[in-house]
């Protein structure tokens, strides 16, 4: 059973420094209050910020970002990073998609401020061929039959508002040392967002989409 913590009242959202401690604090927390999870979510309100620009400053520091945006009903999210991943093959490719989630979300441990907001906690992103071996054209070389990635950073832009997510998945706590990663792990990924969100702030100094275009493929019409 996943257990979900709900805020009565979402902390505003302050500084991104602010932001991403709040958010790793909460994760330490997790870690503590719940050994035996493999999977903890962390979602807290955050600042509005430029989608390509944070997908810009991802992909200079060569952490493979993916960025989403549907303009028309004002929601974005740009996920970071790779706590977890899975990449069936096969006419089962889905089930075993499913299944592999369930294993992993089964008992997981989230504290969500979000609420209903879409987009935002454990969210995976990626997708699958149509062919259960992928595809064969040159068109989808790099792609296999199906890949799905929970970031270990995810940030959402919706009408309620805009959130960050930290995800860290580990194995059960019962190993020595495993806690201590995870905490790690934590204040590592507020770090590490503390320094990705200032460059994509309106006046940050970090690669903006104009100076680190990212490769776009458009397939079919």
């Amino acid at each position: 059973m996943t257990v979900v913590e709900r805020s009565a009242r979402p902390r505003a959202a302050t500084g991104t420094a602010d932001v991403g401690e709040l958010a790793a604090t909460r994760l330490r927390g997790l870690v503590a209050d719940g050994p035996g999870a493999r999977l903890r979510s962390v979602t807290v309100a955050a600042a509005d910020l430029d989608a390509p620009r944070l997908f810009a400053a991802a992909r200079a520091a060569g952490l493979a970002p993916t960025l989403w945006a549907q303009p028309l009903e004002g929601t974005a999210f740009v996920g970071i990073g790779e706590a977890w991943a899975v990449e069936p093959a096969g006419a089962d490719r889905f089930a075993r998609a499913a299944a592999a989630w369930a294993d992993l979300a089964g008992g997981a441990r989230v504290s969500d401020d979000a609420g209903t907001a879409r987009g935002t906690g454990p969210l995976l992103v990626g997708g699958f061929a149509f062919d259960p071996a992928g595809g064969t054209d040159a068109t989808w070389a790099g792609f296999g039959p199906g890949r799905l990635v929970l970031p270990r950073i995810l940030w959402t832009r919706t009408r309620e508002g805009s959130w960050l997510t930290l995800n860290v998945v580990g194995t059960d706590d019962a190993p020595t040392g495993s806690g201590g990663r995870r905490r790690a792990d934590a204040t590592e990924l507020s770090t590490l967002w503390s320094r990705l969100a200032a460059a994509a702030t309106p006046d940050g100094d970090g690669p903006g989409p104009a100076t680190q275009p990212a490769t776009l493929r458009v397939v079919g019409g």
